[in-house]
């Protein structure tokens, strides 16, 4: 379903703002998060809606990465797996020892949240959609 509402909203609002505005309520969600459990049922829906919009926002990060240099366009998505990659890796390391030294789900949803608006930041900053062009990256 998110690959779905990636193809489908992606291109017609733009891929910067698909990306940030992904990024940003995927920010939002993680700080709701702690608050769904007193209900299994409602747990299981914060989580499905978060991963959805998760997944949305890193599939619509393809064609922006993807044209950022469009001579080294296969070097970018390259990057952009292994970056992928090591956040899949360093994350759950990264979280369990937060959240073993705070004892706080709450705290841990903060800094994730703010480290995941300021991802949105420096893809608005730092990211200009079809601006920047590289002849080649060594």
């Amino acid at each position: 379903g998110a690959e779905f509402g990636a193809v489908s909203w992606t291109d017609r609002i733009g891929k910067q703002r698909s990306v940030i505005l992904g990024l940003s309520l995927f920010g939002v969600l993680v700080l709701l998060l702690p608050f769904a459990g007193g209900a299994v049922w409602l747990t299981i829906l914060a989580y499905a809606v978060a991963i959805f919009v998760f997944e949305y926002t890193i599939v619509s990060f393809v064609p922006l990465v993807s044209e950022v240099a469009p001579n080294a366009r296969a070097t970018l998505l390259g990057i952009y797996i292994g970056a992928l990659g090591a956040g899949r890796i360093l994350a759950p390391l990264v979280g369990t020892r937060l959240y073993e030294t705070t004892g706080s789900l709450l705290i841990s949803c903060i800094i994730s949240a703010i480290a995941v608006w300021l991802a949105a930041l420096l893809t608005w900053r730092g990211i200009p959609e079809q601006q920047l062009n590289i002849d080649s990256v060594s």
